[in-house]
Parts: structure tokens; sequence; C-alpha cells
């Protein structure tokens, strides 16, 4: 099988945080295309994590205003990762400041990409364990997060998260396909 490769790149616009690039490239049959891609300025890994409250099986979700989707989302806490810091670091980081919570990092997967159609953005997916026993439902948590964001915790038993997840879409939220994703898979595994 013959491969495709970029070839070019140009900037179409400059924004603060985002640029819309022209990515020049062949494709496997030798045709000369090109594809608009969206960037973060500079181009930045982001992290998400998944933090699950043990022993009592609860995931802790954010619901946040998303102008893109111009609707609140909900998703896992997640962020963009510092320069000069490493991703387990920022995991932890993003959890404290978005939630208010502190975890013990279990797992961090290598960088993937969540809309390559869009962004050539990379996202290290880390996994989160939540000592329950310190933090009781009723403990006030206080977050850390920029002005602009607009988040809310919520805790919910993965034996609920799905019905939960369908149950916001049919409110009309959105939600995080990861998230969505995550809940299909242990529903199943019921």
């Amino acid at each position: 099988m013959k491969a495709s490769f970029a070839t070019g790149e140009k900037t179409l616009y400059r924004g603060r945080f985002l640029a819309l690039n022209l990515i020049d490239y062949t494709d496997q049959d030798g045709v000369e295309r090109s594809w608009e891609s969206a960037v973060r300025t500079p181009p930045t890994p982001a992290v998400m994590v998944l933090p699950i409250i043990k022993p009592d099986n609860e995931i802790v979700i954010i619901r946040q205003f998303r102008p893109p989707t111009k609707r609140y989302v909900w998703e896992t806490p997640a962020g963009l990762i510092d320069p000069g810091e490493d991703p387990a670091h920022a995991a932890l980081r993003e959890l404290a400041e978005e939630t208010g919570f502190s975890g013990k990092l279990l797992k961090i997967l290598p960088p993937t990409f969540s809309s390559s159609g869009l962004s050539g953005e990379s996202v290290y997916m880390a996994f989160a364990e939540i000592n329950g026993l310190e933090y009781p439902p009723e403990r006030q948590l206080t977050t850390d997060f920029d002005e602009s964001e607009n988040i809310s915790t919520h805790r919910v038993k993965l034996s609920e998260l799905n019905t939960f997840l369908l149950e916001a879409i049919d409110r009309g939220d959105g939600v995080d396909s990861k998230l969505l994703l995550f809940s299909e898979i242990y529903n199943s595994d019921r």
C-alpha cells in the first residue's frame, strides 16, 4: 500500500489561541490535495483524567459551557499541558483545579487524537483513583479554574453513568464522546 504524506502547510488565520491552517498533501494515489485544520497556538498537547472514587465506585465528571458547541457539555476534567510540564503532573493539576479533588495517578496512556479530521491536537488519557474516605459527599471542595470557565463538579455512580449521560443529551446538553464511550463499555460489561 502506498503512503500519503504532507508536502506543505500555510496559516490562513491566526487568533489568540487557535489558527486555521491549510495542509497540502499527496494521497496514496499520488494526487495532490489540501485539508483545512485547526491548531492550537502554540501547538500544545492536552490531558484528560478519568477519576474514580473508591470504594464508592463513583466517577467525577464536570459540566461546563463550551462555546463551540453552544451548550453545556459533560466531560471529565481536562486541560492543556503547560510548557515543561509532564502529562502526569498536568493530569493531577487539572483534576485539582477543576474539581477540588486530589488523587493517585494509576495510569497514563500515550497521546492519541480525539478529532483527527479537524485537528492534530494530541490528548493523554489518565486514570486516577480518589480515596472516597477523604472526600465524603458533603465535603466542600475548593477549585481554581480560570475565570472564563463555568464548571460544576458532579459525582455519579459508575453503574448509573450511561443513563445519566443519555438523559443529559435528551435535556439538550452535550457529552464528550470519550466519556460516553467509556460509559457504554462499562455498562456493557455489567
